[in-house]
């Protein structure tokens, strides 16, 4: 409920009256009493940390590939030792 004034009111006129009957009441009170609607937000958390590297990169014209690299090459030479197991049996 909105408000004290709101459930008063509808004790008042909405006793006998079902859920789809009480939901219209109450907006017609709403409307009548001029009170505001209540909005949710929502608020964007961003990853500081890499903003300031995105930030980085564009005002040094450079990137920091490296550590993406050595992943990269980390991930490739786990993918090929089976293949190399393979075709080298020994």
């Amino acid at each position: 409920m909105l408000s004290n004034e709101m459930t008063q009111f509808l004790r008042l006129h909405a006793r006998d009256s079902d859920f789809t009957e009480t939901a219209t009441k109450a907006r017609q009170f709403a409307e009548a009493s001029g009170s505001p609607r209540i909005k949710k937000t929502v608020t964007v958390v961003e990853d500081q940390s890499q903003k300031a590297n995105q930030v980085n990169a564009i005002e040094t014209g450079k990137s920091d590939w490296k550590p993406l690299l050595d992943g990269f090459e980390r991930i490739m030479q786990n993918a090929i030792k089976p293949l190399q197991k393979a075709l080298n049996p020994q």
